[in-house]
C-alpha cells in the first residue's frame, strides 16, 4: 500500500482541463480545484449542461458536451474531440477527471493532445473500484488517485479525501411538536429515479413544510412543493433554509448538504429496484455514517422521529484542509 499524498496534486501555476459528469463527480472535481488554488483563467471545464453545472460554473471557461450515459461507448468516443480541443486551446499542462464515463474520453483526448492525464476516483468508491477506474488501469502513463485508503495500491495512490473538509457538531434538536421545514433531494442522474424514498418521506411528513427535488423519479408527492431539478444556487438556498435534509446517498447531494451546514438523513439507492447501475451508494452511506457525516435511515421504517432526530446535528467546514 502506498503512503498518503503529502503535497497538492497540482501546483497553483498549472493549466488544467477539468472533465466530469454532472452530479457528484462535478461537485468533487470543483472542490478539488478549489483546494489547489488555481486561477479560474487557467482552468477549462468540460461537462454536461444542466441546472447544477450552469449554476456552479457560471463565469468559468466551460464546454458543454452531450450527456454520456454510464457505459455508453459511442457517447464516450464522441466526447473525445471537444476535450482535445480544449486542452490544445488552453495549452494545458494536464487533463483531470473524477469520472464517470467521460474520464475515459478525457484519457483518450489527453493522449491525442500530448497532455498528461490524471484520474481521481470518486469518494463513493470505498471497497471496489468503479468500472471507469478498472478501464483506466489499462492506459499507460496515467496518474491515478483514490480517496479511500482501502483502495490504495501500486496503481492508485491515496490522495486523501474531500470528506476531510467537514466535521459535525451536536445541537439542540427541534421539538417533536414543531412543524419542520424539510428538503428532499434525490439528484438528477438519468435515467434513475428513487420513488421508494420519496414515498417514505411523503408518509412521514404530512403536517410539515416539504420541498422536493425529484429528478427522474415517477412518484408524485401528495403535499409540498415539487421541482424536478434546480440551479445549484437555488438548491443551496433550500438546504440552508431547511430544518432537516433527506437525501439519496449521492456524493453531490451529501457534499452540498454538508457545505450548507446540514447533516443529511440518507438512504442508499438499490440496483435490485432499478435505482442505480450498482450498489455503491450503500458503501458511501456506510462510510459517511461511520465518520458521523450523515444519519442513515431505513426506507421501510422511516418515521417522523427520524427526521426530528436529524435536526440535532450540524456540519462545519474545516478551512485548514
Amino acid at each position: 500500500m502506498n503512503e498518503d499524498l503529502t503535497e497538492p496534486i497540482f501546483p497553483p501555476e498549472a493549466r488544467l482541463v477539468l472533465v466530469a459528469s454532472t452530479g457528484g463527480h462535478l461537485e468533487q472535481l470543483h472542490r478539488w480545484a478549489t483546494r489547489w488554488g488555481i486561477a479560474s483563467n487557467q482552468l477549462h471545464w468540460v461537462t454536461f449542461s444542466n441546472e447544477q453545472s450552469r449554476s456552479l460554473l457560471a463565469g468559468s471557461n466551460v464546454t458543454f458536451v452531450d450527456y454520456v450515459r454510464p457505459r455508453d461507448v459511442v457517447g464516450t468516443l464522441r466526447t473525445v474531440r471537444p476535450i482535445r480541443d480544449a486542452a490544445m486551446e488552453l495549452r494545458a499542462t494536464a487533463v483531470v477527471s473524477t469520472g464517470a464515463a467521460v474520464a475515459v474520453s478525457a484519457a483518450i483526448a489527453s493522449r491525442v493532445a500530448g497532455v498528461p492525464f490524471t484520474y481521481i476516483e470518486s469518494l463513493a468508491r470505498v471497497d471496489r473500484l468503479s468500472m471507469t477506474a478498472r478501464i483506466l488501469m489499462r492506459f499507460p502513463r496515467i496518474r491515478r488517485f483514490v480517496q479511500s485508503e482501502r483502495l490504495s495500491s501500486r496503481s492508485f495512490k491515496h490522495a486523501g479525501s474531500i470528506l476531510d473538509d467537514f466535521r459535525t457538531e451536536t445541537v439542540t434538536p427541534r421539538a417533536h411538536h414543531e412543524r419542520l421545514r424539510v428538503f428532499v433531494t434525490v439528484g438528477t442522474i438519468r435515467p434513475y429515479g428513487f420513488d421508494r424514498l420519496l414515498e417514505a418521506v411523503d408518509r412521514a411528513t404530512v403536517n410539515d413544510e416539504v420541498y422536493w427535488q425529484t429528478g427522474e423519479s415517477q412518484y408524485q408527492p401528495t403535499h409540498g412543493t415539487v421541482i424536478r431539478a434546480m440551479p445549484r444556487a437555488e438548491l443551496i438556498e433550500h438546504l440552508e433554509a431547511s430544518d432537516v435534509v433527506v437525501a439519496h446517498a449521492g456524493v453531490g447531494s451529501i457534499l452540498s448538504s454538508l457545505a450548507a451546514g446540514r447533516v443529511p438523513l440518507v438512504a442508499a439507492r438499490s440496483k435490485k429496484y432499478g435505482e442505480h447501475i450498482d450498489d455503491h451508494q450503500l458503501d458511501i452511506a456506510n462510510l459517511l455514517a461511520h465518520r458521523g457525516l450523515v444519519k442513515l435511515t431505513d426506507i421501510h421504517s422511516l418515521t417522523r422521529d427520524d427526521l426530528v432526530s436529524a435536526t440535532g446535528l450540524t456540519s462545519k467546514a474545516d478551512v485548514s484542509n
